[in-house]
């Protein structure tokens, strides 16, 4: 009997033991970074090159965090898909002989190719466009663990959603659905190493 009694509460405390090691919140604290593909977005089809912006999320050990956008990131990948080469194919494929696209810059103002793959982003990614987009995604606040969740509160005054959900994955990454000028973006953030 006294087996059976001793091995009943050996199990019982066993049972307890994993039960509060696997309620205790997991780590979350460092810093994310995710990488989210427009290329979609922006209509091109048929290229190697990608359309890519960079967010970070930063989760601090006092349960703060911030997350961000970074904007150089969408600038330099529209550089890496705009090359001479790519405007030349994409002119003619619309029909432009190739002996008349230099002539055809030409006569809109732009010295070389170049110059007019610089104005076409510069105007498509205009100071004022590349601030907007930083502050529409900068967030700062406070965040809590509960299950397989992070859940990010909002100091943003103009926060539709105050709360944000970020699901942690079985390898660590956290899996975010941010509303993005319209539409749903899913980012998975991966922790960076120490």
């Amino acid at each position: 009997m006294k087996k059976r009694l001793f091995s009943t509460l050996a199990a019982l405390l066993m049972a307890l033991f994993v039960l509060s090691a696997c309620s205790q919140a997991a780590d979350v604290t460092g810093v994310y970074t995710a990488v989210y593909d427009m290329t979609d977005l922006i209509g091109v089809t048929d290229t190697e090159a990608a359309v890519t912006m960079n967010f970070t999320l930063n989760l601090s050990e006092d349960g703060r965090f911030v997350l961000s956008v970074d904007t150089d990131s969408l600038v330099d990948s529209l550089k890496n898909l705009y090359t001479e080469d790519f405007v030349r194919a994409s002119l003619t494929a619309t029909g432009v002989a190739e002996e008349e696209i230099e002539p055809i810059l030409a006569s809109m103002g732009y010295e070389s190719i170049q110059a007019f793959i610089d104005a076409l982003i510069d105007q498509m990614l205009t100071e004022e466009y590349l601030q907007e987009l930083h502050e529409s995604v900068y967030t700062e606040g406070t965040y809590k663990v509960e299950g397989g969740e992070v859940l990010l509160n909002s100091e943003k005054d103009d926060a539709a959603s105050p709360q944000d959900t970020a699901t942690i994955g079985e390898d660590g990454s956290l899996t975010m659905t941010l509303p993005t000028e319209g539409r749903e973006t899913v980012l998975v953030f991966v922790k960076e190493a120490e």
